[in-house]
């Protein structure tokens, strides 16, 4: 079964972006979640990206043979997704949601690379491609293994930049245990629910 309440990427109770499969149009909250993500990436702050410049300025320094041209990558790379998040906005406001599917999953590592890419934004950008795929994946199968693929790189993302201290790990360790049990998965929902047992001893260790 598809159909169930986005607790696992929107903490807004009120939007339910596992909508009905093959469901043709957005509603209106909907569309206007996807719209407001897109606009997350905009605008990005003059200190975020001094700062995001400074860390790939010092990953360079560990890369041989590194010439700069990644640094003028991710500088070009801002200019380009500002470009790519306008179209996406206006996708969402015409319903093209296939095209819009088509858009994301090709710009979604340099979406990744954006400043403005925080936890918190790439969780909102994972809650519009669930939307999507419950209307596009051809089967059931292909639906939960996608949200895997999503759930597994928010844990990896907080895991890796935010410490596991971030709000929303404790329910991404969740979703993905019961996504793996859905998908019949019990050797990945065993790993899951032993990080989850060692996160909650952590934490009330630390109380």
């Amino acid at each position: 079964m598809r159909k169930i309440l986005l607790s696992f990427f929107i903490s807004i109770g009120t939007i339910v972006a596992c909508s009905q499969p093959k469901e043709a149009t957005y509603t209106k909250e909907q569309q206007e979640f996807c719209i407001n993500t897109f606009k997350l990436y905009l605008d990005v702050d003059k200190e975020r990206v001094e700062e995001s410049q400074e860390f790939i300025k010092l990953l360079l320094k560990h890369m041989e043979g590194s010439n700069g041209e990644t640094l003028r990558w991710y500088q070009a790379n801002i200019a380009h997704i500002d470009s790519v998040m306008h179209h996406c906005i206006n996708l969402a406001e015409r319903e093209k949601d296939k095209e819009l599917l088509n858009v994301l999953e090709k710009e979604r590592m340099n979406i990744v690379a954006h400043p403005n890419n925080t936890v918190d934004n790439e969780w909102q950008l994972h809650s519009v491609l669930a939307l999507l795929y419950a209307k596009h994946c051809e089967d059931d199968k292909e639906y939960w293994t996608k949200l895997a693929e999503l759930g597994e790189w928010s844990r990896m993302h907080i895991e890796a930049h935010q410490g596991k201290s971030h709000p929303l790990y404790k329910q991404v360790l969740n979703e993905l245990i019961q996504i793996y049990d859905t998908l019949g998965n019990q050797s990945k929902k065993l790993e899951i629910e032993k990080t989850m047992c060692s996160f909650i001893e952590t934490q009330e260790n630390e109380y």
